[in-house]
């Protein structure tokens, strides 16, 4: 797979393993001071690490997070690195694993859920993989949750999440690719064709459709997520060492307040008397660690929004009844300021292995039909998406105009800020009234293409509408 498909084609999916210096955990969260031994020989570690994973030294950088983490077991951050680092060698079952100790640590960590699932898909378990995602509702985009359920083999449920992402004013080219990956896993070649080729050239659009059909094997299994991400399985994980394993940790102790003492009540001089016991103060009681979360799980996540207070664990435990453990929301989770940056890491891309793909599907188009359609100046225009840039929308133009007939109408652009991204609509204009303008939209969509209809917003023709525009349309 090629880096530029890779890009696109799996953007959601993309987990980050950049790595930065930095300084250990404040000693406020941890409980005991920064420059603690630990602390300093984990934050060592961490940027012997960090140092090997830039110089590509993948197996280094492995065993120095692996101290760091033995370090300081409780960080959720160097557990978060650990786990990428495995993923990106193709341990999914190691990865796995440490995932679902991050989760312990930090249930809300978005990356590590997304991540969990599918490690889970990798590993031949879909519906462990589903019951993560169903987890992250709410947590996790729709559009990478929809794109996970169509990888799952629940392409119906990812494409009830990814068309109104797609179809809204404010689609972005990675739901519309998610989209279109989704009906290509289910089996709707015609619709993953057209929407792909909003985004990307009309020369690269045959180069997707093998991609993709090698990853919409039945047999694909762990080849489909390895592709996506752009690794190489390895033959036999060992999985986790078993010193790092968060379940073999002592329980971290809380701290109670002490039981205020018993004041014995008025005695009646006539009654009898009783004895009365002042109570000694209460013992401190130590919960158990909270079990992994549902199979191990749980953006391809993000931040963490609550920390856990951990204290030294002692060398002893009484034998006094465990209380009800935290509700996650009023926990604290312990994660290094050096690794603090991952929670909203910069997509890194990476090469795909070498597949065998396949011959690419064949596909017989039929001449375009277009509705009869009155022409006028209504102010009623017909999207047909929007690009990142002109090249992109001129591209998608000369598909969609030479498929779907639309040669009669030119081109017109207006472009909008979108979360600090300018995008170019592109839309076509020229209708006698409202139903016109559906009609033509409807005829497009029953050819397997994207459109809505809308009021102009300003749209006008631009410098390369002008090549496109009808003989009849440049003398009006």
């Amino acid at each position: 797979m090629s880096r530029i498909a890779f890009k696109i084609a799996a953007s959601t999916m993309i987990v980050s393993l950049t790595m930065t210096s930095g300084t250990a955990l404040s000693g406020q969260i941890r409980g005991r001071p920064a420059s603690a031994p630990a602390d300093r020989e984990a934050a060592r570690a961490h940027e012997q690490g960090a140092r090997a994973l830039r110089e590509n030294r993948l197996e280094d950088a492995r065993e120095a997070l692996e101290r760091a983490v033995a370090a300081a077991p409780r960080d959720a951050g160097y557990r978060l690195l650990l786990a990428d680092i495995y993923l990106k060698a193709g341990r999914f079952d190691s990865a796995r694993a440490t995932y679902a100790d991050v989760l312990e640590l930090d249930p809300s960590n978005r990356r590590a859920g997304m991540s969990f699932a599918l490690t889970q898909i990798a590993l031949g378990r879909p519906a462990a993989a589903v019951a993560q995602l169903d987890h992250l509702g709410g947590i996790a985009s729709d559009a990478d949750r929809g794109l996970a359920y169509a990888l799952a083999g629940h392409p119906e449920r990812g494409l009830a999440l990814l068309e109104p992402l797609a179809r809204s004013q404010m689609a972005t080219p990675r739901a519309r690719q998610n989209l279109a990956l989704a009906h290509a896993l289910a089996g709707d070649w015609r619709r993953a064709r057209a929407i792909a080729a909003q985004d990307i050239s009309p020369a690269d659009v045959e180069a997707r459709m093998t991609q993709w059909a090698a990853l919409a094997r039945p047999d694909a299994g762990m080849t489909r997520i390895a592709g996506l991400l752009g690794v190489t399985p390895v033959a036999s994980d060992p999985g986790q060492p078993v010193r790092l394993a968060l379940s073999r940790l002592a329980p971290a102790p809380v701290q109670v307040a002490e039981a205020a003492p018993v004041v014995a009540p008025l005695v009646n001089p006539g009654a009898a008397p009783r004895q009365v016991i002042a109570l000694a103060p209460a013992a401190p009681a130590y919960p158990q660690a909270p079990a992994p979360a549902a199979s191990g799980d749980s953006d391809w996540g993000l931040p963490a929004e609550a920390p856990v207070r951990v204290a030294e664990a002692p060398s002893y435990y009484l034998p006094v009844p465990q209380p009800e453990p935290e509700a996650p929301s009023a926990r604290e989770v312990r994660q290094a300021l050096a690794v603090q940056t991952l929670n909203r890491p910069s997509p890194a891309v990476v090469p795909a292995a070498a597949v065998s793909l396949p011959p690419a599907p064949r596909f017989n188009r039929a001449a375009p039909r277009v509705a009869q359609v009155r022409a006028g100046d209504s102010r009623y225009v017909v999207q047909l998406g929007a690009f990142s840039n002109e090249a992109n929308a001129e591209r998608a133009w000369v598909e969609t105009q030479g498929r779907h007939g639309l040669t009669p109408y030119a081109p017109l652009t207006v472009t909008i800020d979108h979360q600090g991204r300018t995008l170019h609509r592109v839309a076509v204009a020229g209708f006698a009234s409202e139903a016109d303008a559906r009609r033509l939209c409807g005829s497009i969509q029953a050819q397997g293409g994207e459109c809505f209809v809308r009021e102009n917003a300003g749209d006008a023709a631009i410098r390369w509408a002008a090549r496109y525009a009808s003989e009849t349309t440049r003398n009006a």
